[in-house]
């Protein structure tokens, strides 16, 4: 309510629930759906992957959205939503790693 009276929203922290995906494996494990130790790490790599991942972009949407310090108060000219921030993220991360790759001479 806070909001709506003041006419100002803010994009908040929401994205930090993202961090909640790192307990999925914990709760296959629990169901007996995954049982070997490999097909446990593979799933707890697997999320913590994808949750520092979704929470990044997260970060990238609040920080680009927020306007500039110290007073916010440009606003934003051309919103980025979240899913483009996610795009960004997989298109910086895979060309990173590829960079790094060919520079260490893997591929």
């Amino acid at each position: 309510f806070v909001s709506i009276y003041l006419d100002w929203t803010w994009i908040g922290l929401r994205f930090l629930r993202a961090l909640r995906l790192m307990t999925v494996p914990d709760i296959l494990q629990y169901l007996n759906i995954l049982k070997t130790s490999t097909s446990i790490r593979l799933a707890q790599l697997i999320s913590i992957f994808i949750s520092v991942w979704l929470t990044a972009a997260g970060i990238i949407h609040l920080l680009e959205n927020s306007g500039d310090p110290p007073d916010f108060s440009n606003g934003v000219k051309s919103h980025l939503s979240y899913w483009n921030c996610v795009y960004f993220l997989m298109v910086t991360m895979s060309t990173v790693a590829r960079k790094f790759w060919r520079l260490s001479g893997i591929f």
